[in-house]
């Protein structure tokens, strides 16, 4: 049985009058039959009727639950398991459809529109989940939340960016000469992050094939600290291998160029 308000019809016989009665049971119910048999409710239909109890069935096969809405980003589901507004709790299934760039929102049954959720203050959009993508939301009251993890795919590279592989771009260009804690912030700022010592090198070695300019000729920061405290790895002044390190406090302004994760 479904761990959910459920509604059980009891024959009570009185005499010989027989009254049906409906109550509303808001918690476990335990079964203390000696054998198997006696610890289990029989004859449940397999309905998807509102306020009806579901049947082990129903439940397992999950079809009560399970939504394919329209392409686009507001979704408007039916829910016929349930009278009216979702209450918190209410969990459902969704196959993603093809989505328009922006966010995501749902309708259920008329009601809404509520917010499709990541995480807190991060509104799912068409750039966190592919299409065909099942997930598993929970409604908490004010919007539903992704309870399995969006399945993620690649997000494309920023258009002043080229991707270095699956994993990451780079911006072709240097950028200013900045101290680095300054150069790191201009990168965050962008929505970007200064590379790793292994981003850039990776990134000078196809310099010539990704169109990358000034790769050697110039100190670049990079987020990859050395073996003391307050210490940056910069890279680039002769070669692909060329590293050295810096302070980071006071430190001299050098050239700088922000990667990006995909």
């Amino acid at each position: 049985m479904r761990n959910r308000r459920t509604s059980i019809l009891f024959a009570c016989l009185a005499g010989r009058a027989l009254a049906w009665g409906q109550i509303q049971v808001d918690a476990p119910i335990t079964l203390t039959g000696q054998d198997a048999a006696d610890r289990q409710v029989t004859g449940v239909p397999a309905t998807l009727a509102p306020n009806a109890a579901l049947s082990a069935k129903v439940e397992q096969e999950g079809t009560h639950r399970y939504l394919i809405p329209s392409a686009g980003n507001l979704w408007q589901l039916d829910l016929t398991t349930i009278n009216g507004a979702p209450s918190a709790g209410l969990a459902i299934l969704v196959t993603v459809p093809q989505l328009d760039p922006g966010s995501v929102s749902l309708l259920l049954n008329g009601n809404g529109p509520y917010q499709v959720d990541l995480g807190p203050g991060r509104q799912l959009t068409d750039s966190d989940v592919a299409p065909g993508s099942l997930l598993s939301l929970v409604f908490d009251g004010t919007s539903f939340q992704v309870l399995n993890g969006a399945v993620h795919r690649r997000r494309d590279c920023p258009s002043d960016m080229v991707a270095v592989n699956e994993q990451y771009c780079i911006e072709p260009q240097e950028r200013d000469t900045l101290d680095f804690y300054d150069a790191a912030f201009a990168c965050v700022s962008d929505n970007k992050r200064l590379c790793t010592w292994g981003e850039w090198y990776r990134a000078c070695t196809l310099a010539a094939t990704l169109g990358l300019a000034n790769m050697s000729g110039n100190w670049e920061w990079t987020n990859s600290s050395a073996n003391e405290d307050l210490i940056a790895r910069m890279v680039g002044n002769t070669s692909c291998t060329a590293a050295g390190t810096s302070l980071v406090t006071g430190s001299i302004p050098r050239k700088s160029r922000c990667c990006f994760s995909r």
